[in-house]
């Protein structure tokens, strides 16, 4: 069940980032 959920946090996180980063 964690590896299950790992990659969609992972991916949540990346994304967070790419947002954060495309914002400023």
């Amino acid at each position: 069940m964690l590896f299950a959920s790992l990659p969609e946090f992972s991916l949540r996180f990346v994304w967070y980032m790419y947002t954060l980063m495309t914002k400023y």
